[in-house]
């Protein structure tokens, strides 16, 4: 995906990429959605359980920073059937107002 839209990169650390969502939210939980990015591993991962401890360690890393920044995070579980990339990637969502 980024190599192909490599103006979606928002940023990187040795192991994952913060990426803005090319097809963002309009609302989560009941609020107009300002900002929709993604935390996608480098590495392609199915579950949280294949990451090793650097990516683990930079995974919540990026989690403690985006937090801060008063975005919320959802990923699915590889059983979810809704999920439609097998790929690893956790949405990034701050509301308006933040």
């Amino acid at each position: 995906m980024p190599e192909r839209e490599p103006t979606q990169v928002v940023e990187t650390n040795e192991t994952m990429m913060v990426i803005q969502n090319i097809f963002p939210y309009n609302n989560w939980d009941g609020f107009v959605v300002a900002d929709h990015r993604m935390i996608v591993p480098k590495r392609h991962l199915g579950s949280l359980d294949a990451f090793n401890e650097q990516e683990r360690n930079d995974y919540f890393d990026l989690l403690r920073e985006y937090e801060a920044a008063h975005y919320s995070f959802y990923s699915r579980a590889p059983s979810n059937t809704a999920r439609t990339v097998y790929h690893l990637h956790t949405h990034l969502i701050k509301p308006v107002g933040y």
